[in-house]
C-alpha cells in the first residue's frame, strides 16, 4: 500500500471515529464583526479533541441587516469545515427601501429580526442529523433564533443539546410582546438542554438567579477565546505617536442596557480638558478607533474638535486588528456593562499590552485585567478619567504582561475547544 494511499485510508478512519457535533450559528464567515468570532474560533481547534464539527449557517445574509466581508476572516479560520448553509426568507430584503415601513416590521418579528431563518434551517439540520449520525447540537446566543432552533432540533430529534450564551446578556427584550415571547423561549430552551455555557460568573449567577429552576452542575463557564495563531507571523504596525487604540463597536443599546457611547464621551471631554489646560500636547499622541462605532462618536469627536487626536480608520480584517493591537501602546476598553467579558479583552490580555478600562471596578472585564495584572480600571467620569490619562500619558507604561502564563493561556481558541469537547464527551 503506498503512503498516500495510507494516509487517506488512516483519515478515513480517523474521520468514522470521530463523534459529530451540529453547531448552529447564522453567525459565521462570510459575515464580518465580533459576534461570530468566538464559534469561528473555538470550531475550528474542535477536531484535534475527537469531535467533528458540522456549521449550520445562513446561505443568504440579509445586506441591510449584517456585516458581510469575505475578507474579515483568514480563509483557514474555516476552510476545513464542513459548513452547510440554509436559506433565511428576509422582510429586509423586501421592506428595507421604506425606512419608516421596516422599522415597524422589526418591531413585530419575534423573537427576533432572523425569524425567517427557522423553517429552513429547522429541515436542513434534521436531515443533517439523521445522514451524519450526529451525536449532539450545539446552538449558540445570540440570536435569540439560534436557540430556538437547538430547543425544536432537541425536542424533534432527542440528540443531547448545549445551550451557549456569548458575551452579551441573554435578556433582551425590545418591546413586552418581546419580553414574553423570548422569554418563553429562553425557558424551553434552558429546560431542554443537557448543559449550558456562559463566559463568565456573572452570567451564572444571573441565569440562575432569573430562572431558578436550572441547577448550578448544568452550567458551565466556557469563556470567549483568542487565537494565538493571529499572533504569529504578523508584524506589530508602527505609529509616529504615542498610541492609545480602541477595537470593536461603541454604541448604545437601551433595551439590553449596553452603553458605550457614554463613557466615550467622558473620555474624549477629559482629553481635550487635558490639551485645553496645557497639560497634554496634541501632537504628542494619538487615539485610534477600529470597528463598528455610532455616528454620533464621530459628532462627539468633531465637537471636541479632537479630529487630529482621535482618528476613527474603519472597519479592519480581523488579523489585521491584532497587527494595530501589537503595535499600540495601550488598548481602550469599554466593556458597556458589568456582565460582559467581551471577545476583545481576551485578545488584549494575549497581546500583553496595557490595558485602560473604563468601566466598573467590579465589573467581569476589570476583574480579569486585575487578576492578569495588565492594567487599570477607572469609571467612566471626566475628572476621574483626566487623572488616570495624565498618569498613563506621563508615565507610559510599558510593562509587558506574559503571554504564556497559564491563565491567559486557558483562554486560547485550542484550550477553549478542549475544555467544550470535555463537554460534549460528557453527553455522549
Amino acid at each position: 500500500m503506498s503512503k498516500l494511499i495510507l494516509i487517506r485510508h488512516i483519515s478515513r478512519r480517523l474521520e468514522m471515529s470521530m463523534r459529530k457535533v451540529l453547531v448552529i450559528s447564522y453567525a459565521y464567515p462570510p459575515l464580518a464583526g465580533v459576534g461570530p468570532i468566538p464559534v469561528v474560533k473555538i470550531v475550528k481547534y474542535l477536531e484535534e479533541f475527537g469531535w467533528s464539527p458540522i456549521v449550520l449557517t445562513v446561505k443568504n445574509p440579509d445586506p441591510l441587516l449584517d456585516k458581510i466581508d469575505e475578507d474579515f476572516f483568514e480563509e483557514e479560520d474555516y476552510k476545513h469545515i464542513n459548513i452547510v448553509r440554509a436559506y433565511c426568507f428576509s422582510l429586509g430584503l423586501i421592506f428595507g427601501g421604506i425606512e419608516r415601513l421596516w422599522r415597524s416590521i422589526r418591531a413585530i418579528m419575534v423573537p427576533d429580526i432572523y425569524v425567517g431563518w427557522v423553517p429552513h434551517a429547522i429541515s436542513v439540520a434534521r436531515r443533517i442529523i439523521e445522514k451524519e449520525e450526529v451525536d449532539v447540537i450545539f446552538s449558540t446566543n445570540p440570536p435569540v433564533t439560534n436557540i430556538l432552533i437547538g430547543a425544536l432540533l432537541k425536542r424533534k430529534t432527542n440528540r443531547p443539546f448545549i445551550l451557549d450564551y456569548r458575551d452579551i446578556q441573554p435578556f433582551w427584550f425590545p418591546t413586552k410582546f418581546h419580553a414574553l415571547i423570548e422569554r418563553k423561549i429562553h425557558e424551553l430552551a434552558l429546560r431542554s438542554a443537557d448543559s449550558i455555557t456562559v463566559v463568565n460568573l456573572s452570567q451564572k449567577e444571573t441565569l440562575l438567579r432569573i430562572y431558578p429552576f436550572l441547577e448550578a452542575e448544568r452550567i458551565k463557564i466556557l469563556e470567549n477565546p483568542f487565537d494565538p495563531g493571529d499572533f504569529r507571523g504578523g508584524l506589530p504596525m508602527k505609529y509616529d505617536r504615542y498610541t492609545i487604540l480602541y477595537t470593536g463597536g461603541i454604541f448604545r443599546v437601551e433595551s439590553v442596557n449596553v452603553d458605550r457611547i457614554t463613557p466615550f464621551r467622558a473620555f474624549a471631554e477629559a482629553i481635550s480638558d487635558l490639551i485645553r489646560e496645557g497639560a497634554l500636547k496634541s501632537d504628542e499622541f494619538q487615539v485610534i478607533l477600529i470597528g463598528w462605532i455610532d455616528p454620533s462618536v464621530e459628532q462627539i469627536i468633531r465637537n471636541l474638535r479632537l479630529e487630529k487626536t482621535i482618528r476613527y480608520e474603519g472597519v479592519k480584517p480581523h488579523k489585521e486588528a491584532i497587527r494595530y493591537m501589537l503595535g499600540a501602546n495601550v488598548l481602550l476598553l469599554i466593556p458597556g456593562g458589568k456582565m460582559f467579558s467581551p471577545t476583545k479583552l481576551f485578545e488584549y490580555l494575549a497581546s500583553g499590552k496595557f490595558i485602560l478600562n473604563i468601566g466598573s471596578k467590579e465589573g467581569e472585564a476589570s476583574r480579569l485585567i486585575t487578576a492578569v495584572n495588565c492594567g487599570l480600571t477607572v469609571k467612566p467620569d471626566r475628572k476621574a478619567l483626566k487623572e488616570i490619562l495624565l498618569k498613563v500619558m506621563r508615565n507610559r507604561p510599558t510593562k509587558k504582561v506574559h503571554r504564556e502564563s497559564a491563565l491567559i493561556r486557558s483562554f486560547s481558541a485550542r484550550e477553549l475547544a478542549k475544555k467544550l469537547a470535555s463537554i460534549l464527551d460528557s453527553l455522549v
